[in-house]
Parts: C-alpha cells; sequence; structure tokens
C-alpha cells in the first residue's frame, strides 16, 4: 500500500506518459499519411488535451 503523496506522484506521472505517448502517436501518424487537414486539426486538439491534462495535474496538488 502507498501513501497518499506517493500515489499523487505516480497519478501525475501516468498522466506525463499519457501525454507524450500521444504526441510520440501523433508524430508517427503524420510521417506515415502526411496529415490531411482535418487529421490536422484534430490531433491539434488532442495535443492541447494532454498537455492541458499534465498542466491541471501539476497545478492541483498547489
Amino acid at each position: 500500500m502507498v501513501d497518499d503523496a506517493t500515489e499523487r506522484v505516480l497519478w501525475i506521472w501516468t498522466g506525463a506518459e499519457l501525454a507524450a505517448l500521444v504526441m510520440v502517436l501523433w508524430l508517427l501518424w503524420n510521417s506515415v499519411f502526411g496529415g490531411s487537414a482535418f487529421l490536422s486539426s484534430v490531433s491539434r486538439q488532442v495535443r492541447l488535451g494532454a498537455l492541458g491534462f499534465v498542466v491541471m495535474e501539476l497545478l492541483v496538488p498547489l
């Protein structure tokens, strides 16, 4: 069993890993398929959402 502080750090770390995974998958998708305007718009929203998630997770403990 882990304490609350350790659990919070693990949760933030998981969020950061998820954001990094989304960005890597986006880069691979664009390199393979060249990216269309629609996909570029969607992927931009996904990247911003992932970045926002990480920022909010870092700010919540404050």
